[in-house]
């Protein structure tokens, strides 16, 4: 089965991270996803994350909201955007208060 490359075709979340972040400056960003651990520790929070924050993405996706769906995929967008960059403030800060080792 040959590959099609579509333009519309759905992202994981780990290549939207990718993306997001390819224009911070790589220290300490582009440190964070090169280490595994922290890496998945910041999926694991953008995932926490927009759970908690995009609650009432029932409300905006359902089948009589009043919201175009280029509006709501926006609307999404801004979350998960907002969802990875606090994720990444809170490793920084949290590798930040632990004692550095040689």
């Amino acid at each position: 089965m040959e590959s099609v490359n579509r333009p519309n075709a759905p992202q994981t979340l780990g290549s939207i991270i990718s993306e997001v972040i390819v224009d911070f400056p790589s220290k300490p960003y582009g440190q964070i996803l090169a280490k595994p651990k922290l890496r998945q520790y910041l999926l694991n929070s953008v995932i926490f994350r927009l759970s908690w924050t995009y609650p009432w993405r029932d409300e905006v996706d359902a089948p009589t909201s009043k919201f175009s769906p280029e509006f709501r995929a926006q609307l999404f967008r801004i979350h998960l955007e907002s969802a990875i960059y606090w994720g990444l403030e809170e490793i920084i800060q949290q590798n930040l208060d632990m004692p550095q080792t040689a």
